[in-house]
């Protein structure tokens, strides 16, 4: 398979810019020898017929395949772009005459087949008309390249932040920079022996410049901080806030258009010289529409003339023809760079430049990009630059590169995973995930489920058991995670933006915690049924359940930094995968296993799950390092001898750790404990795997109430009868010195 080197990425990224994307001869195909064949010929048809150059994709009539030797075995090749495809053969020239496989080979409702595209040309394996061929158990992938140099955000889990929406702390229903600070410690608390945070190491700031929209996406003062949200101190004093809880922050850069109430546009259609040529003014501009089929060309009654703004009249695009608009853009980013912001996601950044023939993914945006990453760098050489082009893969792999962007936002892996959990199938997603494997720079892409332009993922899944096997999906695989707030405790929203960036719930009191006033929008749901407090006391609620996901990454490299290695079943249901950290370093090796289906599954071991060397390894729970049996390797890397079956349950992921280390102390880990009932009236029992030998309850805000000391007990009635109703936190404190925290609520 072809491996990714940083090195030749320049020359792929020139392929790109020249021939419009990746593209390479497949050659097709299928076996009609079971079939009366149809006089109007055999046919393809697929979502890649526009790309391989036919009118339009899913057209049964237009790309014809021919039989040269008469052995009934049709062919076509075709120029497709690097990418995931999906496809069918027709007996014909209509729908109704498609083949309809079922099996492995298909995905989707429609059984479609699918198709990964690499990096070179390929002649297919001959497919029988409507049939799925026999599975292997065998895998022929290859060992991803580890030579690629990794930084601080592959280590950290991100979560995206609306701060109009997240808390409020002045009262004027509008969530503000000092909101954040309020609720840091639920980001972060800077203590891994608690569980009442999420474990977040890096946040994004959507638009926090100075803006007269809701969004923020178009900005008046690039030097300026939204007012609703606070000043410049309060925005600095987030930053530091942060930093000393680990967290790095990154803020959204949005350079390809600006607001019409900026006043480098107001000057531009006033003809002032400086700025008459920072936007693309036409009096007889072309009459095409975007990508979208929208206008483009926008009148200005001042000028008396059209004006480009690809997204809407009150965002006119920036003219990167005119140098000094690149310049002024250099020093918006020094001035935040400057201030301790550890880099930006760059938004809508392939429309950055354009030409007659295209709005998007021209040369000169990459130039531009080329020019900006070096720059800077020379500020910050550790600046994280993360890039939204929302596209399919193929498009996005000349945006990551040593020279370009850090990463991407992958779209396409973000559908396959939704599709997948919804559809009960994994085929579509494994092969994207071994694509992605193979063209990315060393895990240089990022990972999410939804964003804040996109419905959210709770509406589009509506199943607490499928959203608790997505988050588990894309928090256990390579790649940089991103956390949409409010994801974690299910919040919904469809439609128009507004209703999917609503504030956060934060508990079950007058507006639902987020502010003292009228929030500045409504809520998605019912806040005293669902909200972050009562999701805390729920152990199977979903936020414990990203809690529990986001600090098995954080605690194993691994999963933050580790390869993915597929681990293949004859079940298009299991997703199954060994991360571990590098060649010859494989101490840590982590086996992750999804069951997409609604039945429980009783697992034996594969012959081989990853290319180990001979002797005996012990097989542990990953989440508290319980020994669950070993098994025996050979000299040729199979397993010979296990002593464990795995039961996975519907619609669940669980983790494993394989080491050859027969004694991993659990004494240190406390995560095995209960604690009955919660709420509680009088008596709270906990029971612990571990000796306990202190137990403290704490008020909310960590002020010490009572104190019980203990000699290595496992088993405790703690009475609680002289507290007031109310919520409190519960230290309990190990003999090995590990502290893990609990919120409880008194009731009388």
């Amino acid at each position: 398979m072809f491996q990714f080197h940083p090195k030749k990425l320049l020359i792929l990224v020139l392929i790109c810019i020249t021939r419009l994307g990746f593209s390479y001869n497949i050659t097709f195909r299928v076996d009609m020898n079971n079939e009366v064949l149809s006089t109007n010929g055999i046919h393809i048809g697929g979502n890649f017929q526009s790309e391989a150059g036919f009118p339009s994709n899913w057209d049964p009539s237009t790309t014809q395949m021919l039989d040269n030797d008469g052995d009934n075995i049709f062919e076509i090749t075709l120029d497709i772009p690097a990418g995931y495809w999906e496809f069918k053969y027709i007996n014909g020239n209509v729908w109704p005459a498609a083949e309809n496989a079922q099996g492995s080979c298909t995905v989707g409702g429609t059984n479609n087949r699918f198709l990964t595209v690499s990096n070179s040309d390929s002649i297919l394996e001959i497919v029988v008309f409507n049939k799925c061929p026999q599975n292997s158990n065998s895998s022929e992938f290859s060992y991803p390249d580890t030579t690629g140099t990794l930084k601080w955000w592959n280590e950290r889990v991100f979560y995206e932040i609306f701060v109009r929406s997240f808390a409020d702390s002045d009262g004027d229903g509008i969530g503000d920079f000092q909101g954040i600070i309020d609720h840091i410690n639920y980001l972060n608390d800077n203590n891994p022996n608690t569980n009442t945070d999420l474990g977040i190491g890096g946040i994004w700031l959507m638009p926090m410049m100075e803006s007269s929209s809701y969004h923020g996406y178009d900005v008046e003062d690039y030097y300026s901080v939204e007012q609703d949200y606070g000043t410049i101190s309060d925005f600095q004093r987030l930053l530091d806030t942060c930093h000393a809880h680990g967290i790095n922050v990154i803020i959204d850069l949005v350079i390809n258009h600006c607001s019409n109430k900026n006043p480098w546009y107001i000057k531009s259609a006033q003809n002032d010289a400086k700025y008459a040529n920072w936007f693309r003014w036409d009096a007889n501009p072309p009459t095409d529409l975007g990508p979208w089929g929208q206008t483009l060309w926008h009148w200005n009654s001042t000028k008396q003339s059209y004006y480009y703004g690809l997204f809407w009249s009150g965002m006119p695009d920036l003219n990167y023809e005119e140098p000094a608009v690149f310049e002024e853009v250099k020093k918006i980013t020094k001035y935040w760079l400057d201030m301790g912001v550890d880099g930006f996601r760059l938004d809508a950044f392939k429309y950055l430049y354009e030409d007659n023939n295209s709005v998007e993914n021209t040369p000169e945006t990459f130039n531009i990009l080329y020019e900006l990453r070096n720059y800077v760098e020379s500020i910050n050489p550790d600046a994280f630059m993360v890039g939204e082009v929302w596209d399919a893969t193929s498009k996005i792999l000349p945006y990551v590169s040593d020279t370009t962007l850090n990463s991407c936002f992958d779209f396409d892996l973000a559908g396959r995973i939704t599709s997948a959990v919804s559809n009960n199938n994994i085929s579509g997603l494994q092969q994207h995930l071994e694509f992605i494997q193979s063209v990315y720079p060393r895990s240089q892409y990022s990972t999410f489920l939804t964003n804040h332009d996109q419905d959210r993922i709770y509406s589009v899944l509506n199943d607490v058991a499928k959203m608790k096997l997505a988050a588990s999906v894309y928090l256990s695989l390579p790649g940089i995670p991103f956390v949409y707030y409010g994801e974690e405790i299910a919040l919904t929203g469809t439609g128009d933006h507004l209703n999917i960036r609503t504030p956060m719930q934060w508990n079950g009191n007058s507006q639902a915690g987020f502010t003292s006033a009228t929030p500045w929008r409504g809520f998605a749901q019912d806040y005293k049924i669902n909200n972050v407090m009562l999701q805390q006391l729920d152990s199977e609620s979903i936020w414990n359940h990203y809690h529990k996901w986001i600090n098995l990454r954080n605690n194993y490299d691994a999963l933050k930094t580790g390869i993915y290695w597929p681990v293949l079943y004859d079940n298009s249901e299991l997703l199954s995968y060994i991360r571990t950290h590098a060649r010859g370093n494989e101490e840590e090796l982590i086996w992750i296993i999804h069951n997409t289906g609604e039945n429980n599954v009783d697992l034996d071991l594969p012959k081989s799950i990853f290319p180990l060397e001979s002797g005996t390894y012990y097989i542990y729970d990953a989440f508290n390092k319980t020994k669950l049996g070993n098994i025996l390797v050979n000299d040729s890397g199979d397993i010979t001898e296990y002593s464990t079956t795995i039961n996975l349950n519907g619609q669940s992921s669980n983790a494993f750790l394989i080491s050859d280390d027969e004694s991993l102390s659990i004494n240190a880990d406390i995560n095995n404990i209960h604690f009955y009932p919660n709420p509680v009236n009088d008596i709270l029992h906990i029971n612990s795997l571990t000796p306990l030998d202190k137990v403290t309850v704490l008020s909310i805000i960590g002020a010490v109430l009572k104190t019980r000391y203990f000699k290595s007990k496992k088993s405790i009635k703690l009475s609680i009868t002289d507290l007031p109703s109310g919520a409190y936190l519960l230290n309990m404190h190990s003999i090995n010195g590990i502290n893990r925290i609990e919120k409880f609520i008194k009731i009388n």
